[in-house]
């Protein structure tokens, strides 16, 4: 075969690299730029050679230390060891160092972050120094860092989240947080917490965009004071108070007091944790409980409180165990509460020793005082309540059973100061106060009628989908009311346009209901409520209809009149302070409770019972017919059937079966 130039060229090539790679032909390469670094220009190229080298040097160096006296151990291995004897030495001290601060501080400070460019990490890390230089013994982590389930068990907490997105939570917070949200198994009610929003006001220059300003830490502090804990035990079950906190300086006192009074008689149980753990039992006493205020044995029965702000008791303070009313001077200057004692609606058909009753005036409370004042009637209920009959259980009975004065001794023993008399106010009605209202900071209010609190579309009525499209736009809040209805809230001028627009829209600011379906409530009951012995929430509209023709042909359309339905006895739409109530007794059948007073201060009575609804029309059309012709001026439909003689006055339980 004939060769050529080429093919020679190529073939020593070849034949070079292969000697090269294999090592026989040492290369060298030259480099005079090195030289004048005062580097060797001339370096090896050659891999084989390079690995035969490191191979040799890596065996001298082994059989070198094996016979020497005293190795050199590899640097490597030699910080492992220490670092690792170090690492156990810190550990072991840092852990009983926090347990010494444990010890002497209490409860150690868990801070969560969530950040994504790191400025929130570096503000959490600069507030964990601070807090362990001041003797606290604190963590820090990413949210998403934390086990969710153990949450609860921390008893001071610091979440610190900046802001990503439309308003969203950064990457190492957002599974705490979906988790967080989604839940009902989590409560901050047992922790002291703070939240530390960051986010850039100008990164929003538009205003309807200003919702997504510190959206995560908003929604932070809004989720961390929701909480099911203890919702059917016998412990304080629930504060409520006037929803709307914007209204005025007062009710932002109101609200803020309840939140603290709520958070303080909340139980600190950790019974869910003692009795499961991953779907499983825990046998033994792996958690004990407990319970600074409840103690071993809780509450003899349910306990409820409501905080009312004159003139509107839009809340029936006088319903529940323990009420408080707003007292302030001409300046709308908060001086304190007037404490009632005593209330609840429960009772059970034919049996007289259960009753429904009122809450007595027991003094007046400073604002600084109420919260004592507060825990000291539970605790004495704790102490005097019937643990022997849960049908007799209730604070009103173990008034009744001895007397207010008896009480207020025991309440003001362990006080250690005698209470100041009960203040003058005045009530002028317990309904909610609906439409536009203009709070503080120029801000409007709208409170809408949802009847009996049910948000449906329906046809000729898309409640429903009016409020989803008014969420889309709206940058306030949304707050449900003590009577099932629904206020859209913090609302600025130049928006209420555009609001009112949508509320047109929808018929949501339809008010030109009468007055007796503006004041008519009901409780779920069937097909709900297990409890339920008739329907109330589903035939409560249909009987108001009826009502309201002879409401019609009586001139009384405006006329306000409070009426009630319940499905049981058990009052869960505070039905025995209306002034017209319907009972359930079985299905279609009801008792009929007349008197009640128009702003909750009276109990009605029973009128007639087992009534059907033709039966509950033929009785109420002709009184209805004679409040319009002989009512005087101002009183109400309550009042008139009291003079009229229909029922007997009554005032407290005791009266309510003539006892």
């Amino acid at each position: 075969m004939a060769t050529t130039s080429e093919d020679t060229t190529i073939t020593v090539l070849k034949e070079t690299k292969l000697a090269v790679d294999n090592g026989y032909w040492p290369l060298y390469r030259w480099n005079p730029e090195l030289e004048k670094e005062g580097k060797e220009p001339f370096i090896l190229d050659s891999e084989r050679i390079k690995q035969e080298l490191q191979s040799f040097l890596d065996r001298e160096n082994h059989l070198t230390q094996l016979i020497r006296s005293r190795p050199n151990y590899s640097p490597l291995l030699t910080n492992s060891l220490e670092s690792e004897v170090k690492s156990r030495q810190k550990s072991l001290a840092q852990s009983a160092y926090e347990k010494l601060l444990g010890g002497l501080t209490g409860p150690p400070l868990l801070i969560l972050f969530g950040s994504d460019n790191g400025n929130a990490e570096g503000l959490a890390r600069r507030l964990q120094k601070g807090a362990i230089a001041r003797g606290v013994n604190a963590r820090c982590l990413a949210m998403d860092d934390f086990p969710i389930e153990d949450i609860t068990l921390e008893k001071n907490l610091v979440f610190i989240c900046s802001t990503a997105g439309q308003g969203e939570f950064p990457q190492n917070a957002r599974e705490f947080w979906k988790h967080v949200s989604t839940t009902t198994d989590i409560s901050f009610t047992e922790s002291r917490y703070a939240v530390f929003g960051l986010g850039d006001s100008h990164y929003w220059p538009r205003e309807e965009d200003a919702i997504y300003y510190n959206k995560p830490g908003k929604d932070l502090d809004a989720r961390s004071l929701l909480d099911t804990l203890a919702a059917c035990g016998d412990v304080n079950r629930n504060v409520m108070c006037n929803p709307n906190p914007l209204i005025s300086e007062v009710h932002a006192e109101v609200q803020d007091f309840a939140k603290k009074i709520s958070a303080h008689l909340s139980p600190r149980t950790s019974a869910y944790h003692e009795i499961w753990l991953d779907d499983k039992m825990v046998a033994g006493q792996a958690v004990q409980d407990f319970e600074p205020l409840y103690g071993p044995t809780y509450l003899p029965r349910k306990f409820k409180i409501a905080i009312a702000i004159p003139p509107n008791n839009d809340v029936d303070v006088f319903a529940h165990d323990l009420g408080y009313i707003a007292i302030s001077d001409d300046n709308g200057k908060l001086l304190g509460y007037n404490v009632t004692v005593g209330g609840g609606m429960g009772m059970t058909h034919n049996n007289k020793k259960t009753y429904p009753n009122l809450g007595q005036l027991l003094g007046f409370s400073r604002p600084e005082q109420a919260i004592e004042i507060g825990e000291k009637v539970m605790l004495v209920q704790r102490d005097f309540g019937d643990r022997m009959n849960r049908k007799h259980a209730r604070l009103k009975y173990t008034i009744d059973d001895r007397d207010l004065d008896w009480f207020r001794d025991e309440v003001e023993s362990r006080l250690g100061y005698k209470m100041d008399p009960p203040k003058e106010y005045k009530f002028e009605n317990n309904a909610d106060r609906y439409g536009w209202t203009k709070g503080v900071d120029d801000k409007w209010h709208f409170c809408m009628y949802i009847e009996n609190g049910r948000v449906v579309d329906s046809p000729g009525e898309a409640i429903k989908s009016g409020l989803r499209e008014i969420a889309k736009v709206h940058k306030g809040d949304f707050r449900l009311t003590p009577n099932q209805h629904l206020i859209l809230g913090n609302i600025s001028e130049q928006d209420k346009p555009q609001i009112e627009e949508l509320l047109k829209k929808y018929k949501l600011d339809n008010l030109q209901f009468t007055g007796l379906r503006l004041n008519s409530m009901s409780c779920v009951a069937l097909p709900t409520c297990g409890l339920a012995m008739a329907e109330s929430e589903r035939y409560l509209p249909t009987l108001v209809s009826k009502l309201e023709i002879i409401i019609e042909e009586c001139g009384l359309r405006g006329d306000a009149i409070t009426i009630r339905m319940t499905g049981c006895p058990n009052g869960c739409a505070r039905p025995y302070v209306a002034e017209i109530a319907c009972v359930g007794k079985a299905l279609g059948t009801y008792n009929l409770y007349l008197g009640g007073g128009f702003y909750g201060q009276r109990l009605n009575k029973l009128y007639k019972e087992s009534l059907k609804e033709e039966d509950i029309l033929g009785e109420l059309k002709p009184m209805l017919s004679r409040y319009a012709k002989e009512r005087n001026d101002g009183e109400r439909f309550g009042d008139f059937v009291i003079r009229m003689g229909y029922v007997k006055a009554t005032k407290y339980g005791k009266d309510f079966h003539d006892l």
